[in-house]
């Protein structure tokens, strides 16, 4: 039970506290609290600011905070607390009165401060930043079923969504997922939903689940139910548009292979792929399985027609959908990559070689002649794969299941080591299977990705200014990055090997985001090529444990790339999985003389201490939003990316942060956190610029901390090899200084940031909205072909969806 849920009468007055010095400590701090206005109303978070006014006038400010959605009328006193499941404090005010949209000012005239008393019966603990809850079961239509969990316990979770859950309902089957594999499976109850406005504005819920033993005991048989008539429709219209394979199954009969030829209105027409198919009769039923966009399907239906190889059945009603966990989807290895597998037996304590079939990042399957002593539950030791002159290691396998194919028996296994997405050389293997016509760039080449940029505009005045000066030093980098940092860095390209045509790359900038940057496409077909590129890259980033988040800057004037992206934001991502915020790029050319600023004793700037990173985690947070604050590592014990140094280090290479803290009367006012990383990593220059962050901006009342922070930005040594300057800014900083200082404004740009949820529903958004290009692709061929062909129903998707996603910054 929370503390705001508790009666008056159970806590206790704490007379002896000073409320003034006691909130002027919390707001020097920058407190998260929560704001409770009602007993039926959503609760609010922001931050104690500041202290405003004198004696009986004085006001406590809140902000970030959702002023709007405040009601006119309040009935009650209001309640404000510490956003912690233990709150130690509780304010019990009247007078609360909007300062702005973004303010809140709360009268202390008559408030009363209450001390906790009685400890939480909470035993949760803050879940891990990437674990999820997959809803497996229960799920309609086609919404997004991944919920990123905030709180854990032993027999309970909480999450975070923006749609409620139902109070009392009971879903058959979750999943928690962690970095590296599925944690648990079990029942959920839903026991309390309520209602939060965040900072921004946006909604969401705080739902508790009860934990339970699942009902479930076979989970290779657990499904999703589509019940919707249109989207069922629509997923029959694309098996027939992709001529999808799959399998079908009559009672008394083994399966046979089928293919989807088309849909009508009310029927499906199917090709028997198999000569020894039996005798169909009409109106039995027959149950079909295809897969389509990586989800599998199962269905009942009734036969209308069996006629020259071909079977006409009706529509369901009803689809069954199973989505693997990303991590377990295997691909086919093609006998040309040569993959071996060895491993030892331990029955016979020999080493054996032997094909493999399929691999994911949690099993294989490989090939045995039948003379292997093999059997279910059976351990393979010391397993390791070559490939192209490389060796993976994967440790002990686990024998599944045995089956025979045609001479051949295959023997299905599963990866006790739960650390292979680590190995570049494993992550790069599988993308690479997945995505055959997407090669994997290897720095050697970097004149023709430089071309490919001018010819895609992406490159702004100052990038083309910037980077003529040391050409030769950039390539060195861009060698040294993609041969010696492999493990931070993908660059994917389409098209002729000395001009690729589409190229897209990954940069782990940050301790645990990755970058998608430099997105570029000049390809003139409309051959997908552009999505199959980003889904290989998603391939690419999502296994691995360090791809928490992936960040995409966008300049706002890129309306094809925003488009795609805010489209994906208000159809499948959500405020918990997805945030959008705007930031701005500014530069000061080294060509402007540097003026002085008078210098004040009381002013001084120096370096962050480790005991004001929680201080200046909370600025970032409330001007640059949560998901976004911890994608860039603005978090205690980050902010210095130590991790990510070491990384680059290796190979030669600069990336770090140098953080100062301004203050005045020493008292911290701005943060000033200056990315820093070698020539070349990023050529629009945003990974060589400086954040101003303000802390407590009101304590500079005449602008003289924020012209002493410019002017030390002036004084330092430039990254850039012409003496530029650039800084990233929260979009409601003030303009003025900055245009004082002779700083100008290169472009707002939308940041895009996606947790793992929300990385988990991109993909499967960008294969659905791709898939669809390639039926519609397919389908327009056909046509040329087959003009005599009756035309399938239309489609929603149009090619310029395609070309929504070409160019980045």
């Amino acid at each position: 039970m929370s503390q705001t849920d508790k009666d008056e009468s159970d806590i206790s007055e704490a007379a002896s506290c000073d409320l003034e010095s006691f909130f002027e400590r919390a707001a020097r701090d920058l407190t998260p609290v929560s704001v409770t206005v009602g007993q039926q109303q959503p609760r609010f978070r922001s931050f104690i600011d500041s202290i405003q006014g004198r004696g009986q006038k004085k006001r406590l400010l809140l902000s970030p905070i959702a002023a709007r959605s405040i009601p006119t009328k309040i009935e009650s006193r209001i309640k404000i607390c510490p956003l912690y499941d233990d709150p130690s404090w509780e304010l019990s005010a009247t007078g609360i009165v909007p300062v702005d949209d973004v303010t809140l000012a709360v009268a202390l005239k008559d408030a009363r401060l209450f001390s906790n008393v009685q400890a939480s019966d909470g035993v949760m603990q803050p879940a891990n930043d990437p674990l999820i809850l997959v809803v497996t079961a229960g799920a309609e239509e086609d919404k997004a079923n991944i919920f990123l969990i905030s709180e854990i316990g032993s027999m309970q979770c909480v999450i975070e969504t923006t749609a409620p859950f139902e109070p009392g309902s009971t879903i058959p089957l979750v999943e928690i997922v962690g970095d590296k594999r599925i944690l648990r499976r079990a029942a959920a109850t839903v026991t309390k939903v309520e209602p939060w406005f965040m900072p921004d504005g946006s909604q969401r819920f705080r739902c508790s689940l009860i934990l339970s033993q699942a009902a479930v005991k076979d989970f290779s048989d657990v499904f999703d139910i589509v019940k919707d008539v249109r989207r069922v429709h629509r997923i029959m219209e694309l098996a027939g548009m992709l001529t999808a394979f799959g399998w079908y199954e009559v009672a008394g009969y083994e399966r046979d292979a089928i293919r989807v030829l088309g849909v009508e209105q009310d029927s499906a027409l199917l090709q028997l792929l198999s000569s020894r198919s039996p005798r169909l009769q009409t109106h039995s039923s027959v149950r079909i399985g295809v897969d389509i966009f990586a989800v599998y399907y199962e269905m009942e239906v009734r036969i209308l027609e069996v006629k020259n190889e071909r079977m006409r059945v009706t529509l369901p009603l009803v689809l069954k959908r199973r989505r693997q966990h990303r991590r377990a989807e295997r691909v086919s290895v093609p006998s040309r990559y040569e993959l071996c597998l060895k491993f030892c037996n331990p029955t016979t304590g020999r080493v054996q070689q032997r094909s493999i079939e399929e691999i994911s990042y949690v099993g294989l399957t490989f090939c045995s002649d039948g003379r292997d002593p093999l059997w279910e539950g059976l351990v393979l030791e010391g397993a390791e794969l070559s490939w192209k002159g490389r060796r993976i290691v994967v440790g002990d396998l686990e024998v599944c299941s045995l089956s025979k194919h045609d001479d051949t028996f295959l023997c299905h296994t599963s990866m006790n080591n739960s650390n292979a997405a680590n190995n570049p050389t494993l992550v790069d293997l599988i993308a690479t299977l997945s995505h055959p016509d997407i090669r994997f760039h290897d720095g050697s080449d970097f004149s023709s990705l430089v071309d490919l940029y001018i010819q895609a505009g992406l490159f702004s005045p100052h990038m083309h200014r910037n980077l003529e000066p040391i050409i030769i030093e950039a390539k060195t980098v861009w060698t040294k990055l993609h041969r010696g940092a492999s493990d931070v860095v993908r660059t994917l390209i389409h098209g002729p090997a000395k001009s690729p045509n589409i190229a897209m790359t990954s940069l782990r900038g940050w301790e645990r985001a990755w970058m998608a940057q430099h997105f570029v496409s000049v390809n003139p077909k409309f051959d997908r090529a552009i999505g199959r590129l980003q889904l290989a890259q998603l391939d690419h980033v999502l296994p691995r444990s360090d791809g928490h988040y992936i960040l995409f800057f966008v300049k706002a004037d890129n309306k094809l790339m925003n488009a795609f992206l805010q489209n994906f934001f208000f159809t499948t991502g959500t405020t918990d999985s997805v945030t959008i915020i705007t930031v701005e790029l500014w530069y000061r050319s080294g060509d402007k003389a540097i003026g002085s600023v008078e210098r004040d004793r009381l002013i001084n700037l120096r370096a962050m201490r480790r005991d004001e990173e929680q201080l200046v985690s909370r600025a970032a947070q409330r001007y640059l939003g949560i998901l976004p604050a911890a994608a860039l590592s603005m978090l205690p014990g980050e902010f210095a990316l130590p991790n990510s140094s070491k990384s680059f280090s290796k190979a030669g290479l600069l990336r770090d942060r140098i953080c100062r803290v301004a203050t005045f009367r020493r008292r911290p006012v701005y943060a000033v956190l200056e990315e820093r990383s070698s020539p070349g990593l990023n050529l629009t220059w945003m990974l060589n610029a400086s954040w101003v962050l303000p802390i407590h901006p009101q304590l500079d009342r005449d602008g003289l901390v924020l012209s002493s922070v410019l002017q030390n930005i002036l004084n330092a040594p430039a990254q850039s090899p012409l003496g530029d300057r650039f800084l990233n800014l929260p979009e409601r900083t003030p303009k003025k200084p900055f245009i004082d200082a002779g700083f100008e404004l290169i472009a707002p740009v939308n940041l895009y940031v996606l947790n793992r949820a929300g990385l988990q529903r991109y993909y499967y958004y960008a294969a659905n909205r791709y898939g669809e290009m390639k039926a519609l692709v397919q389908r327009r061929n056909q046509r040329k072909t087959e003009p005599e062909s009756p035309p399938a129903p239309g489609a929603s998707m149009t090619e310029s969806d395609a070309k929504a996603s070409r160019g980045n910054m």
